[in-house]
């Protein structure tokens, strides 16, 4: 356990996302599903960020720490395979940010007929 105010708060989202996914009620009206969707976009936004500022913070480590490694590697070469995945990580929800965002436009056309 943890006692990081960053990790205990992503911890505590993804609670939340696992409390939205027992929810098995369908959405009363088009705008529902467009306001679920648009909660999709608002949660990749800040997921981006999150991950971007992660990949700053392993970017500094070998700065703020004197790290070392548990294997042959340095630790330098753990934190090079970890920002690239970090920006590898940033770019595909970067890339989910935007289709959801394509659904959610398409969705906002979506009326109930008189």
């Amino acid at each position: 356990m943890t006692d990081d105010k960053i990790a205990l708060l992503l911890g505590a989202a993804d609670s939340t996302i696992r409390d939205a996914l027992r929810v098995h009620e369908p959405p009363r009206f088009p705008s529902d599903l467009s306001a679920r969707v648009g909660g999709i976009c608002d949660l990749l936004a800040k997921l981006k960020e999150v991950t971007t500022r992660l990949d700053y913070t392993t970017e500094c480590a070998l700065t703020m720490w004197d790290l070392g490694s548990d294997d042959h590697m340095p630790a330098s070469a753990h934190l090079d395979a970890a920002r690239s995945a970090l920006l590898r990580a940033t770019g595909e929800i970067d890339d989910a940010y935007r289709l959801a965002s394509d659904a959610f436009s398409a969705l906002s056309h979506v009326k109930i007929q008189s």
